[in-house]
């Protein structure tokens, strides 16, 4: 492969992550526009060394570039941060994981699916992000302390919460030393109405002694 196609393609990585990297950078993310460009840089030069192994020495032209998705699989890992009950960054180590695919489809020479590839994830970025956005405004994060009696009760509770469409894995299990369990955290954005109609609606239960409610 000479080196002006060499160019090309990595002249065309650049031009496509770019979009994508400033997004992250706009929304103040741990991994922006210079993460997002050396990543996609990385993953369209590694492509093109293995394509020109594979013509000098032989072999399978894709060894190298398979190894840019464990990689990149590591470097998304450390996007991801826990504070408190909430995990952060997911969204970000996915946009890494998408702008490697994007260098890497430049570096084969792959220019529709590159092309493609860039502007659904710059679409996803925005335009998705938009409709949730709108979909959360005027809710607030709510915290609730539930305080229940029994493995059965909670059972019900984790029913209760599921029904108003909160995600079970919102729930955070506060056990006692003997293992019985005495309190469910629940973190969520809800409604102000959402919300006294949960409260509401846990309180009928007999298994469920109070709950606390705050907003932050």
């Amino acid at each position: 492969m000479n080196w002006q196609v060499s160019l090309f393609r990595l002249g065309l990585a650049l031009a496509l992550i770019f979009p994508i990297g400033w997004n992250r950078e706009s929304a103040h993310k741990t991994a922006g526009l210079r993460t997002h460009l050396l990543v996609g840089l990385g993953s369209c030069l590694f492509t093109l060394v293995g394509i020109d192994m594979a013509h000098i020495f032989g072999g399978d032209a894709g060894r190298v570039a398979a190894q840019i998705v464990t990689g990149i699989g590591f470097l998304g890992g450390g996007a991801i941060l826990r504070a408190g009950f909430s995990v952060r960054g997911i969204t970000t180590a996915a946009s890494i994981w998408s702008t490697a695919a994007v260098g890497m489809a430049c570096g084969a020479g792959f220019y529709p699916g590159a092309v493609v590839g860039s502007v659904f994830t710059f679409g996803v970025l925005t335009v998705v992000e938009q409709w949730e956005a709108s979909k959360h405004r005027g809710k607030r994060t709510i915290f609730l302390t539930i305080r229940v009696n029994g493995r059965e009760g909670l059972a019900r509770v984790r029913e209760i919460i599921v029904s108003f469409g909160i995600p079970s894995g919102h729930l955070h299990l506060e056990p006692e030393s003997e293992g019985v369990v005495r309190s469910v955290t629940l973190e969520a954005n809800l409604a102000a109405r959402v919300v006294s109609r949960l409260v509401e609606s846990l309180l009928h239960d007999p298994d469920v002694v109070g709950v606390e409610s705050e907003v932050r």
